[in-house]
Order: C-alpha cells, then sequence, then structure tokens
C-alpha cells in the first residue's frame, strides 16, 4: 500500500519501493518488507520530499539530495522500537537540503537533524525550555532519545 505518495515518484513491488528522480530513472530501492506501519508511513513522508526543486521555500531552500533521503530511511529503518503504533515524526526539509525529523509527546520535544553535511545532530527540549543538544555517535543513541520522549 503506498500513503501519500505521487504516482510518478513512486513504484512498488512486492516488498521493495523505487524512488524515482525522474519517470524513467529508478534512483533508489527502500526495502518494505516487515516493517511496521509506523516506520513505513515515516519513509514514505521522507521520500515524498525527494522532488523538491530549487527555492523550494521561496529562501534560496535547497532540494534535498538523495544522499540525505537515503541516510534518513536508513536512520528510521535502524530504529529498534517493537511498538506497532507509534507516533509519527513530523519530516520537515531544511532549507541547507538536510531533512529534520520531530517527535512531541506529554511536553517533551526531540528534533534529529539529518544536516546535508551528513552529520546527525540532535536536540531535546521539554515543556519549551532547551534540555540538551548534541551530534549522535551511533544508532543505539537514537533509539535512547526517542525512547526518552515516550517515557513515562
Amino acid at each position: 500500500m503506498i500513503l501519500d505518495a505521487p504516482p510518478q515518484t513512486f513504484f512498488e513491488q512486492s516488498d521493495c519501493v523505487y524512488l524515482s528522480g525522474s519517470p524513467s530513472t529508478w534512483t533508489s530501492e527502500v526495502s518494505v518488507y516487515g516493517l511496521l506501519p509506523w516506520k513505513l508511513q515515516t519513509i514514505y513522508k521522507i521520500l515524498g520530499l525527494s522532488n523538491l526543486e530549487e527555492n523550494w521555500d521561496s529562501y534560496g531552500g535547497k532540494p534535498t539530495d538523495q544522499i540525505i533521503i537515503n541516510k534518513t530511511v536508513e536512520l528510521i529503518q535502524s530504529l529498534s522500537f517493537p511498538y506497532d503504533e507509534m507516533p509519527l515524526p513530523a519530516v520537515i526539509p531544511t532549507s541547507e537540503g538536510g531533512l529534520q525529523l520531530e517527535w512531541s509527546e506529554g511536553g517533551k520535544e526531540l528534533e534529529i537533524e539529518i544536516r546535508s553535511s551528513g552529520d546527525i545532530e540532535w536536540f531535546m527540549c521539554q515543556n519549551g525550555e532547551p534540555i540538551e543538544e548534541g551530534f549522535v555517535k551511533e544508532i543505539a543513541q537514537l533509539n535512547s532519545l526517542v525512547s526518552w520522549v515516550f517515557a513515562v
């Protein structure tokens, strides 16, 4: 099933989704076999931002590079949360060509930015007050950060 996907951008076959930069060229393959629904929906949101054009925000915004799209998809695939139901992150393009994922729950907020340089930066706040920020060094750290948002 394809959710909110422009038909010219995606082609789905068995357990893979193919992403196209143009209708005649498939540029990326994403395995969707066994993905939880929240991961699949988030990946479709990420892939939906792959066709941004130069100046997409009317302030000189750069299109999101395919490498950043792929890295963000891999990041979502690598998160190890066994929950079938989990709030989807907001997926936001940055004007520098990166992507930002935002989760928020009960006054806690987490922003993860995949920068055009490939660095992954995070920022946490609670009740509108900044708590901590830094750069992701390993995927286990991401699991811990996202878990913090949903911990009671």
